[in-house]
């Protein structure tokens, strides 16, 4: 039975680059690239028809493998942004957590792509890095006491996120969905001067990266 919430979801959606490796197992590896590719055109697609605001999470797997799928996961990278490019829509990146030079090196692969890096998001950031180092990448930092406290203050845009999955064996993983309203209500009763501040990641940054306002939704007027 379904209960009606007053909650809007906006989907982003795409095949998870740490999928490749396990479905090269089975397919072998030209296949498995063959089928995350069809896979981020049909995510493409679902975006134009307006089922989906975003491309995500794609990237490359965080931790080691075979040379080969290495190159394969680039090259699905490469795919991703230019079908991000062409549906006219935000990226959100997968990747191992990125300092300075990281996020240089993913701004050029942008480049290469002709996507433009102000609508790529860094997804799980685990560092706050300085907007001057970002090349123009946008992060969202897990929303933890210490990140959360650190990043208020720093230059737009920038996210917040839980990383939340909904896995019954692992209950309640990465944080749970109340700890981004319960970070900025801390926030906001540490100092109320941060009611501002926290514009940014539930407005302005929403308004740069995906282009509309939350409250309105995608393809209307803001």
């Amino acid at each position: 039975m379904e209960a009606s919430t007053a909650v809007t979801v906006y989907v982003v959606i795409a095949p998870h680059p740490t999928d490749l490796p396990r479905l090269s197992e089975s397919l072998g590896l030209d296949e498995a690239v063959g089928v995350q590719k069809a896979a981020l055109d049909l995510a493409g697609q679902w975006v134009r028809e307006h089922r989906a605001v975003a491309l995500g999470e794609v990237g490359l797997p965080h931790f080691a493998v075979p040379p080969a799928t290495a190159e394969a996961a680039s090259t699905l990278l490469r795919h991703a942004l230019e079908v991000a490019r062409d549906a006219d829509c935000p990226a959100v990146i997968h990747s191992s957590d990125l300092d300075a030079g990281g996020f240089r090196s993913l701004a050029e692969v942008a480049r290469r792509a002709g996507f433009p890096t102000r609508r790529l998001v860094k997804h799980f950031a685990r560092s706050v890095v300085p907007s001057s180092d970002r090349a123009g990448v946008v992060p969202s930092y897990l929303a933890s006491r210490e990140l959360a406290s650190a990043s208020i203050g720093t230059e737009a845009p920038w996210f917040w996120e839980t990383d939340y999955l909904d896995d019954p064996g692992r209950p309640g993983a990465v944080l749970d969905l109340a700890t981004v309203p319960r970070r900025a209500r801390h926030a906001i009763e540490r100092a109320p001067s941060n009611r501002e501040a926290l514009r940014i990641p539930f407005e302005t940054s929403v308004r740069s990266v995906y282009g509309f306002t939350p409250a309105r939704g995608p393809g209307r007027s803001t």
